[in-house]
């Protein structure tokens, strides 16, 4: 296990972890990070962060050259967020939570993108969770598995449905809801496909690595086309060596040795979940010296 941690070693990665103060995501080309204190430190964010003053759902706009904690973007009573990531090279932040999209509006759950002066850029009503490109130009957001209303999908209801119907009448498939889109915010197009992953992940500009329950499947962002990984999660180190599988909302999560298959998820996490010291709640691959 020794060994196995000082291999793992050569490859960082970093934890938010509940007690300590930490940063919500990597730092973007532009030397900029968007966070949200609640997202970071959760249950321990008044005894970590006494004195700073932080709104627990608000979204902090932090350039790498300041000193302070960010800047709060936005109107506050206009959204809450759960957790929120600069788009890498664009002064624009994503985030999930509940947001108006109108100021009369009550505010509704979802993914929505942001840009610093805080004016409301796009929305996806229920989005759940969301993952910038790696150039930033595109947003993934994945939705949950809901039935969309019956009417129109009667219509397509087969020859053997018919047949089989006794009375002769037409019944309607259930059709769901696309699980996953793409927004490119260059030109403002989104594309839909009905896949519902747990969680998704960039593995370059035009792939996504999908995270379904015993397997993790790859989308091409551009057809559609999915096929089989050999990837024990979604989240791969940039070495290839090792993957993150995360669970819900960040926590639970899992890290796997990718040539092996091997859980080294205690040897990773075990020292701080042992010391009771606070709650791994998101980790994130970062480029380690060496």
């Amino acid at each position: 296990m020794r060994r196995t941690f000082e291999r793992f070693a050569r490859f960082a990665f970093a934890l938010l972890l509940g007690a300590g103060p930490a940063a919500a995501s990597p730092r973007t080309a532009r030397e900029t990070i968007a966070y949200v204190p609640a997202a970071i430190w959760g249950d321990y964010l008044e005894p970590a962060t006494a004195g700073l003053a932080l709104t627990p759902h608000a979204i902090y706009w932090f350039e790498g050259v300041d000193s302070s904690m960010g800047r709060i973007l936005g109107d506050l009573e206009r959204y809450q967020a759960d957790d929120a990531k600069a788009a890498p090279r664009e002064p624009m932040v994503a985030f999930v939570g509940r947001y108006a999209a109108y100021p009369s509006n009550t505010l509704v759950p979802g993914v929505a993108v942001m840009d610093t002066a805080g004016a409301l850029i796009a929305d996806f009503p229920r989005g759940r969770s969301y993952a910038w490109s790696p150039d930033g130009t595109r947003l993934v957001v994945l939705f949950p598995r809901e039935a969309l209303p019956r009417g129109r999908g009667a219509r397509a209801a087969s020859a053997a449905g018919r047949a089989a119907s006794a009375a002769g009448r037409l019944r309607a498939a259930v059709r769901y809801r696309p699980g996953v889109s793409v927004w490119d915010r260059r030109d403002g197009s989104v594309s839909s496909f009905a896949r519902w992953p747990s969680r998704a992940a960039w593995a370059g500009n035009d792939s996504l690595l999908l995270q379904f329950r015993d397997s993790v499947l790859v989308l091409d962002a551009r057809t559609g086309k999915t096929a089989r990984t050999g990837h024990n999660g979604t989240i791969v180190s940039t070495d290839s060596r090792y993957a993150l599988w995360p669970g819900e909302d960040g926590q639970n999560t899992r890290v796997f040795e990718e040539e092996s298959g091997e859980r080294i998820t205690d040897a990773v996490f075990g020292p701080f979940q042992q010391s009771g010291k606070g709650q791994i709640r998101s980790a994130f691959w970062v480029r380690g010296r060496g």
